[in-house]
């Protein structure tokens, strides 16, 4: 009897508007998943989810969220494990139950502005989780904006010893990991026009068409990523830029083409 499973899957170029739960959902999904090139604005639950992969690898790849006011912006429960996330542009939080074998690289992980929220809360099931080269924009105010816990090296899927801690800013949290040695902190401001989301009022309805993702001139997060093969041949500049959109990049078409 064939053991059927979902593997081999892309999901590419959509343009997700006023969701109720999350954008894309490749949950239960086992190896060879591409999640690639997509446009979410609003969600009521969460973004982009990966609840769970079993095993991978499943790539997160040049995607952009936005307003995702009551949950996080990438959903990594039921412990999933062998995920790439890599030029993403994430307005919003990251918070998520353990996960294992991550890694990230040249995204833009930028709070929404809430005083009240942590910018990134996530524990590792393995000790060789990885982030760097990516941009941070903390939320303001004196919460904790890092809050990371990990197995130890050697005692991989073992949480009763763990490392980790939490910290306000992007020094503290690399100085403490090893994390982000190349790691650089953004703003809305590196991006040409993108507004902060109102967290008084989180059930507003925004526009795709009111934004432009694309890097501002003079953003730090323009050639500050890291070279990926087959991932971002072909970059401008010194080096790949971070994010969703490389400058001089053909624009992206979302949605019917």
């Amino acid at each position: 009897m064939r053991k059927w499973q979902a593997c081999s899957n892309d999901f590419y170029n959509n343009d997700l508007h006023a969701m109720a739960d999350d954008f894309i959902e490749s949950d239960s999904s086992t190896h060879n998943i591409r999640v690639f090139n997509n446009r979410g604005i609003n969600a009521g639950q969460c973004g982009l989810s990966a609840q769970p992969i079993f095993g991978g690898p499943a790539y997160f790849i040049r995607n952009i969220v936005y307003n995702v006011p009551a949950g996080s912006f990438f959903k990594f429960n039921i412990y999933p494990a062998g995920v790439f996330v890599y030029h993403n542009t994430l307005i919003g939080q990251w918070g998520s139950p353990p996960y294992s074998n991550v890694h990230c690289r040249n995204n833009l992980f930028i709070g929404s502005g809430s005083p009240d929220r942590s910018l990134f809360s996530n524990t590792s099931y393995t000790s060789y989780t990885t982030f760097d080269y990516n941009g941070w924009g903390p939320n303001p105010g004196d919460r904790p904006q890092f809050i990371w816990k990990q197995a130890r090296e050697g005692r991989d899927y073992e949480l009763k010893d763990t490392i980790g801690g939490s910290w306000k800013t992007l020094k503290e949290f690399s100085n403490a990991t090893g994390f982000e040695k190349h790691g650089i902190l953004v703003d809305l401001t590196s991006l040409r026009k993108v507004s902060m989301p109102d967290n008084s009022k989180p059930e507003t309805v925004y526009f795709a068409k009111q934004f432009d993702f694309r890097l501002a001139p003079g953003s730090p997060a323009i050639d500050a990523g890291c070279i990926l093969p087959n991932v971002n041949d072909g970059y401008s500049g010194k080096a790949p830029d971070m994010g969703a959109l490389e400058i001089g990049a053909k624009d992206v078409v979302y949605g019917p083409r």
